[in-house]
């Protein structure tokens, strides 16, 4: 099973059961997919990543959008741990 469906079937034990241990386990795993997210697009940014068998790599007229991509994944990361601190 992936990181995310783990994240997902987490989720759906969270609404059902309660609890702040999942809540804080979900917490955890959002920071990591976050976090491998970041990893990946500054790789794209950096140099041509093949994924899935396709060369992909930001043109020169796409780095705004890269910006923006990296710039939300650590939002992402800093809300996710602002929610394991707030516990």
């Amino acid at each position: 099973m992936s990181l995310v469906g783990a994240s997902f079937v987490l989720m759906i034990l969270y609404f059902i059961f309660g609890g702040t241990f999942l809540y804080t386990v979900y917490c955890w795993m959002s920071a990591v997919i976050f976090g491998i997210y970041l990893i990946i697009d500054i790789k794209l940014l950096l140099r041509k990543v093949t994924i899935n068998g396709q060369d992909s790599s930001y043109t020169y007229d796409d780095y705004c959008i890269a910006a923006c991509q990296i710039y939300v994944d650590i939002i992402n990361i800093f809300i996710e741990v602002l929610s394991i601190l707030g516990d």
